[in-house]
């Protein structure tokens, strides 16, 4: 747990992992639910559209877009992804740039968990762990 700044708001506030106050994103969630219902209603709208009819902030249906709980119909050039600048629909990065990330990162680390798993394997002899409860344990090798 830590002290840090909201994202929204700017207040201080004890993290436990969120950006966000709580009193922050309470709002946001609040505020998600008429621009999903509108969505669901009016399909294809646009944000000017969204705005008017929710009465929610751009900066609010942005964030939702960039947070990927919603996308647009078509890359209109309004989201670009933050590594290459491509236009985008949804999120933070574009599906190349996406990709280059898994490789660096999501690669390497499936590969170190499958080296830790031939590891343990070879300690336990192929086996892999095994679990009793105390009662099997106790009577382990007995005849039942």
């Amino acid at each position: 747990m830590q002290l840090i700044k909201c994202k929204w708001c700017g207040r201080s506030f004890q993290s436990y992992g969120y950006n966000f106050c709580p009193k922050c994103a309470q709002e946001l969630d609040e505020q998600y639910k008429p621009v999903r219902d509108y969505l669901y209603d009016n399909p294809n709208a646009t944000i000017d559209e969204v705005m008017e009819a929710t009465g929610i902030a751009q900066r609010v249906i942005l964030y939702y877009l960039r947070d990927g709980r919603l996308q647009m119909a078509n890359s209109s050039g309004l989201l670009r992804c933050e590594q290459c600048g491509a236009p985008i629909n949804t999120g933070r990065l574009c599906e190349t740039c996406t990709g280059k990330v898994e490789e660096r990162i999501v690669k390497p680390l499936q590969e170190r968990m499958a080296k830790m798993r031939k590891q343990e394997q070879k300690q336990d002899g192929g086996a892999g762990s095994r679990m009793y409860t105390y009662q099997e344990e106790r009577f382990r090798g007995r005849d039942r």
